[in-house]
Parts: structure tokens; sequence; C-alpha cells
């Protein structure tokens, strides 16, 4: 049997359960985080261009991130640069060749400790196609 009244807390989302007698009751709590995530909540849907650690470049829809600053992008396309080079010239090698690769990769999660940089690409597509639905106080 379940206790009178329970509470579950799911990270930045609280959920209050309670159970008396044959009630059930649900409640559900949403904070909006302070600091950096305050910003970065306003660019959700839009196409972000995030530079990595290892110089490749990620472009996709935002979809969510955490405190470590983790990032889930959708219709994401990578692109790395590719540089062939001749041997060494003056003690420096030359390149020759530098060329872009592109590849898609569709729903990836970044790790924060990789991200270098983020810049919006474009804005969140019109209402109609909206993925994600915005919470607050007051919206179910």
């Amino acid at each position: 049997t379940l206790p009178p009244s329970f509470f579950i807390s799911i990270l930045s989302i609280g959920l209050a359960c309670s159970f008396t007698g044959t009630f059930f009751s649900l409640t559900i709590i949403l904070t909006m985080p302070s600091g950096k995530g305050s910003k970065l909540l306003r660019y959700v849907e839009h196409r972000l261009r995030v530079s990595l650690v290892d110089g490749r470049t990620i472009i996709g829809t935002f979809l969510a991130f955490d405190k470590h600053l983790n990032l889930v992008l959708v219709d994401t396309e990578e692109f790395r640069t590719l540089r062939n080079t001749n041997g060494k010239s003056g003690g420096r090698a030359a390149i020759i060749e530098e060329r872009q690769e592109k590849r898609s990769l569709g729903l990836i999660i970044l790790r924060g400790e990789n991200v270098v940089s983020i810049a919006v690409e474009g804005p969140p597509p019109p209402s109609g196609n909206a993925r994600v639905v915005a919470g607050g106080p007051g919206v179910a």
C-alpha cells in the first residue's frame, strides 16, 4: 500500500503526488532556472551553430540542456575541415588542399565539456510546426 502522502522530485521539474483513500492528486511544479540557464532557455527551438574543442562545427535545432551545459539537438549536421599537406617547406607543413566535409547526424546529445561556443543560426520554425510546448505557471 502507498503511504497517505508522498513527494517525488525529478530534476528541475517538481512532481508532487498525494494519495488519500481512493483519491489521487497530481501536481506539477515548474521552476524557472536562474543564471546562464535562463538565457539559454530563450533559444529553445532555434537553429544553433555549436563549435567543439576538436574543431568540428555542429548545426542543429536546440531542444534542451542541463546544468552541465549538455545540449540536445535535432536535425543535426556536422561540419569538419580536412587539410591535405605536402611534406615540409621551411620547417612548417604547407597546406595544399582544404575541404569541408558534411555529415547528417539527426538527434544528438553534446557533452557540455566539448562545447567552445554557441551561436544562433536562425529563428524557431513557425508556431504551427513547434515540437516543444512552452511550460510555465498556469500551463498544464
